[in-house]
């Protein structure tokens, strides 16, 4: 498993989320792909993904993957992990910028 998905459960975990609560998606290379087999695992463990889902990122990926996920048939309810560096915050946000472009260009793909 991703040592991200690894550190989100943790988080979860340390803050009183029940284990069965906590499902880990480990195998997907790119934001499509997470949200595509998270929505997987969910209907694997007797969940319905069609409706809201928690869709947890980074602040300034939220609005790229809320687009996803409402193209794979979620309505997402979002919860925005905040970068704490000022840098690293402006250079994400500008590379998310970059591919939101790529998005318009070639799909959510």
């Amino acid at each position: 498993q991703s040592a991200m998905a690894r550190a989100m459960a943790d988080w979860l975990l340390a803050r009183d989320v029940p284990p069965d609560r906590v499902l880990l998606e480990p195998e997907a290379a790119t934001s499509y792909e997470n949200i595509l087999l998270s929505l997987e695992v969910i209907r694997e463990n007797g969940g319905d993904p069609a409706g809201q889902i928690a869709l947890c990122s980074s602040e300034y990926h939220l609005h790229r993957a809320g687009l996803i996920a409402r193209s794979l048939g979620c309505e997402p309810v979002y919860v925005a992990a905040r970068t704490q560096n000022l840098p690293l915050r402006v250079n994400y946000f500008l590379r998310e910028g970059l591919a939101m472009g790529k998005c318009w260009l070639f799909g959510l793909e």
